[in-house]
């Protein structure tokens, strides 16, 4: 499998992973464990799907799923239907031609809008378009085992953090040796576990705090939260999936209101997600 023909894609977990930490801090423990396992089914089935077509693993934790594939829209859209199949809703997914590339494209979402597939430019629609693959099993599918790796590196340093934490390491390495392919990945990943624990130690000594902070971090939302700023809107579970470019998604080109979703806000409670999906494209259903 030649890497110019294959993508990076970065499907976002972060909202999961909020619903989940909110219920342990809501000590909703049967809840915590519930969408935990979700998370976990959801994951191990897009690996599993990946693995089939020959794609590679690149980053694997609660946080996000990176992944290396083949051009192949139609591939890209079942992983949204099979996290949409265990979490209720559709993800975020950022495509790109390199890791960062991905996740810059994730990165575009506002927050609390989800079901969007983001690609860093027109050119990776169109191979997406173009490009088909014929799905058989492949014995070129790599397993890097990024996160591992650097949790591995964390524990020896006596450093106990978040998905969240690790995912911001990796993406921190990756921007800052810029490795753009799978070869670059493997080398620096695979070097001795004293090489890659000096280069985390050198992240946090470049940070004034304790934590990770990437470029462009943004605030955490959820389904649930009440205090979602007014220009925000969050969706009801439904089928859709919108694909369009950064440019064109900071540029507003996409109009919610035209579309054939409906949205609720506040509180989400049964009677509001009822409420919203009986209403006209675009409506917000507000029950405090």
């Amino acid at each position: 499998m030649q890497e110019n023909n294959t993508v990076f894609v970065t499907i976002d977990f972060s909202d999961s992973k909020a619903i989940i930490e909110k219920a342990l801090n809501e000590e909703q423990v049967t809840k915590a464990r519930e969408e935990s396992v979700k998370v976990l089914d959801a994951q191990d089935e897009i690996k599993k799907n990946t693995k089939a077509v020959g794609g590679n693993l690149v980053f694997d934790s609660g946080e996000a799923l990176v992944i290396n594939i083949p051009f192949d829209k139609e591939l890209i859209e079942a992983f949204s239907e099979v996290y949409s199949h265990y979490m209720g809703n559709y993800p975020n997914i950022g495509v790109g031609n390199t890791p960062i590339e991905s996740y810059e494209s994730l990165d575009a979402v506002e927050e609390g809008d989800n079901g969007n597939i983001v690609t860093s430019s027109n050119d990776i629609q169109e191979n997406l378009k173009a490009n088909r693959l014929f799905y058989k099993q492949s014995a070129g599918s790599k397993d890097l085992g990024i996160a591992r790796t650097i949790k591995r590196a964390l524990l020896e340093l006596n450093i106990i953090t978040s998905d969240k934490k690790i995912y911001d390491i990796f993406l921190t390495l990756v921007e800052r040796y810029g490795l753009n392919s799978m070869d670059e990945l493997q080398s620096f990943f695979y070097k001795p576990l004293e090489n890659l624990k000096e280069d985390i130690r050198d992240i946090y000594r470049a940070q004034k705090t304790a934590g990770i902070k990437f470029a462009n971090e943004k605030k955490q939302t959820f389904p649930g939260q009440t205090n979602l700023p007014k220009t925000r809107k969050q969706r009801s579970p439904h089928k859709y999936m919108n694909w369009v470019t950064t440019e064109e998604y900071n540029d507003g080109k996409v109009d919610y209101r035209k579309t054939d979703i409906q949205y609720n806000s506040g509180n989400q409670t049964r009677d509001s997600q009822e409420m919203s999906m009986g209403g006209e494209p675009g409506n917000a259903v507000y029950i405090p």
